[in-house]
Order: structure tokens, then C-alpha cells, then sequence
């Protein structure tokens, strides 16, 4: 038998979850982001989890915005973007039942 409470709760709460990267793959992101010149950037790899639980999200979409360059998660919710050349660059995370989330 269903808790109906608890699945409204669950579908309510689940519509406020955003994605994001492992810190560390974040705080390096950064870092190469607050130069002043054009970087090539070989490889962006991070990990893609739910904010309050930390459970991984396989099969994430993860976007660099404004290209067709993109990959999914692997069944861990790992992800790499290879050979990307920019100054600047935004990363749009999504997933099914969650709400989109942009990082730059």
C-alpha cells in the first residue's frame, strides 16, 4: 500500500532538485574560466549528482550551450567533454524529472 502523502511529497520535492558537479571538477572549471585570454581547455570531466541525496544521475545530458557538443552520463553518472577551446563556456546539466541547471 502507497503513502500518498509521501508521494506527493517525493513529486513536489523532486521538482525543486538541480544537478550539479562534483566540487572539485567545479572549482577547477573555474579557475581556468577566470583568465583574461582564449584557453584550450582538452578535458571538462565531472560527476553528476542529486543536490540533497548525492544518488548519481546516469544518463544526465550534459551540454556545452550554444554548441551540438555533448555527452550523456555513464552508469556511475560520469561524464567527459574532450578537445574544447573557449574563454568562456557554459555547461547546461539535465534530467528527467529535474530541473535543467547552467554552470559557467
Amino acid at each position: 500500500m502507497h503513502n500518498s502523502k509521501f508521494k506527493n511529497t517525493t513529486t513536489k520535492t523532486t521538482q525543486w532538485f538541480i544537478l550539479h558537479f562534483c566540487s572539485s571538477c567545479l572549482q577547477v572549471f573555474r579557475r581556468l574560466l577566470r583568465t583574461n585570454q582564449a584557453i584550450l581547455i582538452n578535458t571538462i570531466s565531472g560527476k553528476v549528482r542529486a543536490r540533497d541525496t548525492g544518488e548519481t544521475l546516469p544518463n544526465a545530458s550534459v551540454q556545452v550551450k550554444g554548441t551540438q557538443i555533448g555527452t550523456t552520463t555513464n552508469a556511475d553518472g560520469r561524464f567527459a567533454l574532450v578537445g574544447l577551446e573557449a574563454d568562456s563556456i557554459t555547461i547546461r546539466i539535465s534530467y528527467v524529472g529535474y530541473r535543467a541547471e547552467e554552470l559557467e
